[in-house]
């Protein structure tokens, strides 16, 4: 008897445990739920130019899963990037990585995100006396030094003592440069500005046009931007003029190589990018940053990191390959139409078949190259200017309609 009392409670306890729950379940235990993203909003003057697709594609080599950057084109409008600020803040974001498009309206964008607890981390722009929490952009002032530097290495190819100086009207990085090329060119050579309101490309042309012609002749135009820097080189100036410019992207980089352009300042964009990831990585997980220096602006302390550039020319285009792929000697398909050819091509005659153009020499005289409608090239060394160029058939000497070709400047 006692035995079936023992086996009763036995049967009963095994029957408690599996209708309670504690015993064997076919239920699959619950996966543990991935921790949820924080957002970091992108805003940038311009998303499809060169440079910004640099720091996209480096914020984009980091791979964590607790971040969502949220990308924002401001199309070089600043009424366009308050509304993309705005967006952002109603999608909970920790942290703005922004590209000022214009410093006036700073402050105000900065007080709204403050108001939200939003870190904010300026890239390229540093308005004056905006307290932002931190500043990633390049070296303005060595930019123009690295100007004034080339120009004074040579000084002998100067058909002018006249450097005209290409700035973006209201934009602080513009008088950074010129501070720098001042430094290096003031008892040197003499500096002309002209501002030139880059936020309507149906008139940057124009105006570039009329500033080289207005002044006459031109020993050197130095640029504050890649969109000057295509402008100038689609509209003819004097073959033996100086050109360089800031912000190298392929188009300019084709025209180096072709040497219809001098030089370009690389701002190198990737490491902005880099250095912004980390910044990121550093406030979320501490709420401060690795910062190197700190900049005073204004009432306020911003800390920063200052990225090197470097001026490139034809001697080290490779140093671009990595970022912009094989730099080839003529425009590629991505380049506008006249492009980076603007030069050469006012330069060259209208014979069927055949071309001519004039590259920049290192010395004072002019290069001619010659090509046949064969594909045979000839190249001529110059002294001096060209004042016009003839083509005659070899037999009839009869000369081909609309050949001669004169440099209004030179003459």
């Amino acid at each position: 008897m006692p035995r079936l009392k023992s086996l009763a409670i036995i049967v009963w306890l095994v029957l408690l445990l599996m209708f309670s729950g504690y015993g064997c379940s076919k239920s699959p235990a619950k996966k543990p739920q991935p921790p949820k993203k924080q957002a970091v909003g992108v805003s940038l003057a311009d998303l499809k130019g060169a440079n910004a697709s640099a720091i996209k594609e480096a914020l984009g080599k980091k791979k964590d899963n607790k971040i969502k950057f949220i990308y924002k084109d401001a199309k070089n409008d600043a009424a366009q990037q308050a509304m993309d600020v705005q967006d952002l803040i109603d999608q909970k974001i920790k942290i703005l990585l922004i590209e000022f498009v214009e410093t006036q309206s700073a402050m105000d964008l900065v007080q709204k995100l403050k108001g939200k607890g939003i870190k904010i981390l300026a890239l390229n722009v540093l308005p004056e006396n905006v307290p932002v929490d931190g500043y990633i952009g390049p070296d303005y002032v060595r930019v123009g030094q690295l100007h004034g530097q080339f120009i004074l290495n040579n000084m002998a190819r100067l058909s002018s003592d006249l450097s005209l100086v290409l700035l973006e009207k209201a934009s602080p990085k513009s008088q950074q440069i010129l501070d720098g090329e001042a430094r290096v060119l003031s008892d040197k050579v003499q500096l002309q500005t002209v501002d030139i309101a880059a936020d309507d490309p149906t008139s940057i042309a124009s105006n570039i046009l009329n500033a080289t012609q207005q002044v006459g002749k031109i020993g050197a135009v130095m640029t504050s931007s890649p969109v000057l820097t295509k402008a100038l080189l689609e509209n003819a100036i004097d073959p033996t003029a100086i050109t360089l410019g800031t912000g190298i992207i392929k188009e300019t980089a084709e025209a180096v190589k072709m040497g219809v352009h001098d030089g370009d300042v690389d701002l190198m964009p990737e490491l902005v990018g880099n250095h912004a990831s980390a910044a990121v990585t550093d406030l979320l997980e501490a709420d401060v940053w690795h910062s190197e220096i700190v900049i005073t602006s204004g009432d306020y302390e911003i800390p920063a990191v200052i990225v090197p550039v470097r001026l490139i020319t034809k001697d080290n285009l490779f140093l671009l390959e990595q970022r912009l792929g094989k730099i080839k000697a003529e425009p590629s398909k991505e380049s506008s139409s006249g492009g980076s050819q603007g030069q050469s091509a006012n330069q060259s005659g209208s014979g069927s078949g055949g071309s001519q153009g004039q590259s920049k020499g290192s010395g004072g005289g002019t290069k001619l190259i010659i090509e046949t409608t064969d594909g045979k090239k000839m190249e001529l060394q110059i002294d001096g200017e060209i004042k016009s160029v003839q083509m005659e058939k070899g037999q009839s000497g009869e000369k081909q309609g609309g050949q001669e070709q004169k440099q209004a400047d030179s003459q």
